[in-house]
């Protein structure tokens, strides 16, 4: 008879030390568990408008994050608490009934044996059916499970004992805009949990709703930190699936981790107007109001001519009393692609230095957090269309006329205020791993040659025609043998003369970790030390590029910069395999021929 399991309701002890286990297979499962349960929980999200899964959605995925960087050497740590985990997360797929102690659950989800596969989808409707009826329990036992599962991942992304020198490296380097590793993890699972679209707006038939509202996160060229909370501004269209009409939000994320509530908000949350809002005693600082995930979208629908602040905190979204002046005056449309822009016009070398130091810093900035698992590539680098000011037709070192015409049609494109594209509503990752296990593989990381392939497009002035070569070591193997031929080219050497510039992308082709790395734990080091590649994005192209505009003059003003004329004949296109598709690079482990899909 198979012993029967504890079953636990969430209880006070956390996923503590109880037992030793060296089966690296529970790490697997684990891993594998939890991106199942994301797709089935984002589903339910959508299909249902259900918000309680969609912060399971971003919670899930956190913790999977946080094990796809766990290395053999944390192993012994890890697997006390793995099982743990799993029982809880089999009693939520099997809500309200306790798991049976003789079949797991888990299992029948993950079995992909063809003669099993009645039974697994049986599985996968119990698990829909129990996380629905999870979603649907008190606030108190959502809430106690979801502080076990963070807790979780916050002992899983904290690096042991062997990793604190490089850390300390890396920090030191960061210290003059560097904040806490949460703050990045925070936003994004709010964002994740709040962004599921609710509008009831109906759609052309056969228009799939799913997709939301447009997102761009602004990408900075320095770091904002306002009353101890770093700022980020992020960008919504009003309407799902389509750009009319751009709302500008900016999200403060505390820096301290457990920070005591200093915001109060009212209990009644957005209400349908301002002036519909309850009376607070409390100071103009400190008055705020909850938005619940269900709210969000009428937060983004408001155009109300400002800059709507909120702050996160405690896994909630509060939108707080004050508004900004818009950074922007942005116009409606759709927002316009890196690949778009370079297929029409042609950079001046100003714009190309501004525009590669502020892809490389924010690419610097996330690098440790779940919002690398986006793509960034010339795809997912984003401009919107400014209104032009008034008078600014006058201005004679603006544009020519022929430009101010286009201008006022179709708005300005400045190099100086690009954006990531990206969309909480997928159920996958579209960017590329950390790191490639694969047999034969000549370079190994796939996040540094997307930043290499970026900087690349920028200074030729061309977007990259994308070969799929049939499998991921084939793409990668080949991206990075042409990139690194294109980048000794004459014709570059020529056009765009900036050996600080030129010499950071073989910085990161030709990045290896340290020779002293011996021993058992070497391999896992190279895998997981993500401070070791961020510190050296760091100091071979974040300090080289900011070294440049300074010696150039450009620092000081980077955002006083024409607009990008979109009557100048683009350079020719360059051919290059598929490195780094979104479709391609996924954040599964590199294993066999996978099929990749070409971009058009």
């Amino acid at each position: 008879m198979v012993p029967a399991r504890q079953a636990r309701l969430f209880g006070d002890d956390d996923y503590s030390d109880d037992k030793e286990s060296n089966d690296a297979r529970v790490l697997d499962f684990a891993k594998n568990m939890l991106a199942k349960a994301v797709i089935i929980a984002t589903d339910l999200a959508t299909r249902n408008k259900e918000c309680a899964a969609g912060c399971l959605t971003a919670n899930w995925f956190i913790a999977k994050t946080a094990l796809d960087a766990a290395g053999v050497h944390q192993l012994p740590k890890l697997q006390r608490r793995l099982p743990k985990m799993l029982d809880d997360l089999e009693y939520i797929c099997s809500w309200p009934n306790r798991p049976s102690p003789y079949t797991s659950l888990l299992e029948e989800l993950l079995n992909t044996s063809f003669f099993q596969r009645g039974s697994q989808r049986q599985a996968e409707k119990r698990a829909r059916q129990g996380i629905l009826a999870f979603c649907k329990s008190s606030q108190d036992i959502r809430n106690l499970y979801l502080k076990k599962l963070q807790r979780f991942a916050e002992i899983v992304m904290a690096v042991d004992d062997s990793n604190d020198s490089r850390r300390k490296e890396a920090t030191d380097v960061e210290t003059p805009d560097a904040y806490p590793a949460h703050v990045n993890a925070a936003l994004y699972s709010v964002l994740k949990s709040h962004t599921l679209c609710t509008c009831t707006r109906k759609l052309e038939p056969g228009i799939d709703n799913k997709g939301g509202h447009h997102a761009r996160l602004r990408l900075n060229d320095k770091i904002t930190k306002i009353n101890g909370c770093v700022a980020f501004d992020m960008l919504f269209a009003a309407t799902p699936l389509v750009s009319d009409h751009w709302q500008e939000l900016q999200l403060r994320v505390a820096m301290r981790k457990k920070a005591s509530k200093a915001v109060h908000y009212l209990e009644q949350p957005l209400t349908s107007s301002p002036v519909d809002s309850p009376i607070s005693d409390m100071s103009e600082c400190e008055r705020s109001r909850l938005i619940l995930p269900e709210s969000f979208c009428r937060l983004v629908k408001t155009r109300i001519g400002s800059r709507i602040c909120c702050r996160v905190q405690d896994e909630e979204l509060l939108q707080l009393y004050d508004g900004d002046p818009l950074k922007q005056q942005i116009g409606p449309g759709s927002s316009m692609s890196l690949r778009e822009v370079l297929a029409q016009c042609k950079l001046k070398p100003r714009m190309k230095l501004v525009l590669a130091y502020i892809v490389a810093r924010s690419f610097w900035q996330y690098y440790d957090s779940p919002w690398m698992d986006f793509s960034w590539s010339s795809d997912s680098i984003h401009f919107l269309r400014e209104s032009p000011l008034d008078g600014e037709s006058d201005d004679e070192n603006v544009v020519s006329d022929s430009s101010t015409e286009l201008l006022k049609a179709n708005g300005a494109l400045f190099a100086s205020r690009p954006c990531l594209a990206v969309d909480f509503s997928d159920q996958g990752t579209g960017g590329p791993i950390e790191y490639c296990n694969s047999y034969a593989v000549v370079y190994r990381y796939p996040r540094l040659l997307a930043l290499c392939i970026i900087l690349l497009e920028i200074a030729q002035g061309s977007g990259l025609v994308l070969e799929d070569k049939g499998s991921i070591e084939g793409n990668l193997n080949e991206s990075w043998h042409i990139t690194r031929r294109y980048t000794k080219r004459s014709r570059l050497r020529k056009d765009f003369d900036y050996p600080d510039y030129r010499k950071a992308i073989p910085s990161c082709l030709n990045y290896k970790p340290d020779d002293d790395e011996t021993g058992e734990g070497a391999t896992s080091n190279v895998e997981t030390d993500v401070f070791a590649r961020k510190a050296m994005v760091y100091n071979f192209v974040v300090q080289p590029l900011d070294g440049l505009l300074k010696n150039l003059g450009f620092a000081e003003h980077l955002h006083i910069i024409d607009p990008i004329d979109m009557l100048r004949s683009p350079d020719r296109i360059i051919k290059l395999s598929a490195a780094i598709l979104a479709e391609a690079l996924t954040s599964h482990i590199c294993q066999g021929n996978i099929n990749t899909q070409v971009s058009a």
